[in-house]
């Protein structure tokens, strides 16, 4: 027999057990959805362009159009969790991520294409806050740190898949097989999801209300506007150069072949995994403060970006950008320690709302920085060379970029100094 939620904060074992069933389910589609995220257009930038014969901001706006869409439907997912529980919103999410994740490689058309992707985006949006807020809800608030750098870890881990391990399939099958296969097993993982969760509906039962008011409430505190603007910008930078620009930049600047270009974003998607199984000891090493932690993510972010400037100045390559990618990749340090700093700034209550409105605000500034890079590609065209399955855009369009990125960490530090500090000290 379970017990409901209000009766086990801290249930027995048994239950603690089935709790973390239900969250392994939950990250094992959020991996899925992680998938996504950084395989298109990132890690096929170059096979949907020639395929599809588009600009570079068509190719561009796969990655936007997904940003955008999943960036504008957190504040949604939020209050939809915060009403309904974690449960029916991230099953919800699951449904519409596989079916928009098997439509995408059947699609024939640019327009279905688009239809698709968007379909993909608003089941992704519904599954990240509803994990952070079934940990929430299922374990003492001791253990949130510690499972939500398992759960990114888990996540990452589909990320990491996008990179070196899709781009062999694409070169083995091609893109749309891979695809395919990619989204039928994401059928699989959701309908087994799904058994589970009618299984242990007890535990996982919720009751609450649907409602934006404490939205000023939340917006009314200045380290949450602070952390508002911190936080999303310097993961903007990151997931920038990871779904967009980061394995196309190395083709076309470094001239380095798919596999090599590929290996190299997969160290960087390698970084937040790590960081996020260590994410206690960086606390413990802080002496559980997450100020500076939050300003050392920023500060790295910001070496990286000026790092591969330098090397596109001086003309270096190979090892240097791989160096140059690595610290990108650490400065993710900012994201667990972000979602600990928004939980302790906000009553449980209004935690689904208040991350839907912190990773909300970190996708649409990736959306921008997209939209923004396509444009600035497709500006310096006259410029590029075009080959048979490419097409080679010059230094001057990823110096445009970089600088841009740089400005937009410069910002983000000065708001991380403005963040109130929320651990011990």
């Amino acid at each position: 027999m379970t017990l409901p939620i209000e009766q086990r904060a801290f249930a027995p074992q048994p239950e603690r057990r089935i709790a973390l069933l239900i969250v392994l389910c939950m990250s094992v589609i959020y991996a899925f959805s992680y998938f996504q995220r950084v395989a298109i257009p990132g890690t096929i930038f170059n096979e949907l362009q020639s395929s599809l014969a588009i600009s570079a901001s068509a190719v561009a706006g796969f990655g936007a159009l997904y940003m955008y869409i999943y960036g504008g439907m957190q504040l949604v997912t939020g209050a939809l969790n915060d009403r309904f529980g974690a449960v029916h919103v991230i099953l919800l999410g699951g449904i519409l991520l596989a079916v928009g994740s098997v439509i995408f490689p059947l699609a024939g058309t640019l327009p279905v294409l688009y239809a698709a992707r968007g379909l993909v985006a608003v089941g992704d949006s519904l599954i990240y806050i509803s994990i952070v807020k079934a940990l929430d809800m299922l374990f003492p608030a001791r253990m949130f740190p510690v499972l939500l750098g398992i759960v990114m870890f888990i996540g990452c881990s589909g990320g990491l898949a996008s990179t070196l391990p899709f781009e062999r399939a694409v070169h083995a099958w091609g893109w749309r097989p891979s695809l395919l296969f990619i989204g039928l097993a994401t059928v699989v993982v959701v309908a087994g999801s799904g058994w589970l969760f009618r299984r242990t509906r007890d535990i996982t039962r919720h009751v609450g209300t649907l409602s934006l008011r404490s939205i000023p409430t939340i917006l009314r505190d200045r380290s949450n506007v602070m952390m508002l603007i911190a936080g999303p910008l310097n993961f903007a930078v990151f997931f920038l150069m990871l779904t967009v620009v980061g394995k196309k930049f190395l083709q076309d600047y470094g001239r380095m072949d798919s596999p090599t270009a590929s290996l190299l974003t997969l160290v960087m998607m390698a970084m937040p995994m790590t960081i996020a199984l260590t994410n206690g000891l960086f606390l413990r090493l802080s002496g559980g403060r997450r100020k500076p932690l939050m300003v050392l993510s920023v500060v790295m972010a910001m070496l990286s970006v000026i790092a591969l400037l330098a090397g596109i100045h001086f003309g270096l390559s190979g090892k240097w950008f791989l160096c140059c990618y690595v610290l990108l990749g650490l400065s993710t340090l900012a994201s667990p320690i972000s979602n600990v700093i928004i939980k302790e700034l906000n009553p449980s209550e209004h935690l689904g709302l208040a991350i839907g409105i912190a990773n909300g605000v970190s996708y649409l500034d990736v959306a921008l920085a997209s939209t923004l890079s396509g444009a600035t590609l497709d500006h310096f065209r006259a410029h590029a060379v075009i080959t048979t399955g490419a097409i080679l855009y010059p230094q001057e369009a990823y110096t445009t970029i970089f600088i841009g990125c740089l400005a937009l960490l410069v910002i983000a530090l000065v708001s991380a100094l403005f963040v109130r500090e929320t651990g011990e000290v």
